[in-house]
């Protein structure tokens, strides 16, 4: 919408002005996820997730990139989860993770095609412990794994009911237990 006094130009309002407005804007909500303190902030947010969605589907863009704007935020809402449930842990007296670990996105979030909600497909591998260490991490990493996976439960995302989740401890092993799958 152009905005002019008389004849002369003052301004510009853009569609992506409106949906800011309305707290909807694809970079207001990705801000949004990063600025969250709890899961029940994130949690809140998913409306706007929705209505932002709404706007690029009026707006004429395409699948492919409505598809990856979702997996863009999925993807910074699991992390903003992780965060959150770390710090959780931290503060029950865990204690930061003994190892190096890393989450996977299975499925539709992993192959990047997600649409709104769809069900959890994640798992968790994390470093083998040193040899003689009496630690070997698989009851932290179940903790953490359950936690994320609670929070993403409370973010709409609901639980696998084929159990492929990493609060399954199939889908929470060492990376020798993952090469072991994969060979």
């Amino acid at each position: 919408v152009c905005v002019v006094l008389g004849e002369v130009l003052l301004g510009v309002i853009s569609q992506h002005d409106l949906m800011a407005l309305q707290g909807s804007s694809p970079l207001a909500v990705i801000n949004d996820i990063e600025k969250q303190a709890t899961v029940s902030g994130l949690a809140r947010l998913v409306e706007a997730m929705d209505r932002a969605v709404k706007g690029l589907l009026g707006s004429g863009v395409s699948a492919k990139d409505i598809t990856a704007f979702i997996s863009e935020c999925n993807d910074r809402l699991t992390r903003r989860v992780i965060a959150l449930t770390e710090e959780s842990l931290h503060q029950e007296g865990l204690g930061p993770p003994p190892v190096s670990y890393c989450w996977l996105a299975l499925g539709s979030e992993g192959r990047k095609e997600q649409t709104l909600r769809t069900d959890q497909d994640n798992a968790l591998i994390y470093e083998d412990p040193e040899d003689g260490s009496d630690q070997d991490g698989s009851k932290d990493y179940l903790l953490l794994a359950q936690g994320v996976v609670s929070g993403l439960e409370a973010c709409g995302f609901p639980k696998c009911k084929g159990g492929i989740m990493a609060s399954n401890p199939k889908w929470c092993q060492t990376e020798t237990a993952w090469k072991g799958y994969f060979s």
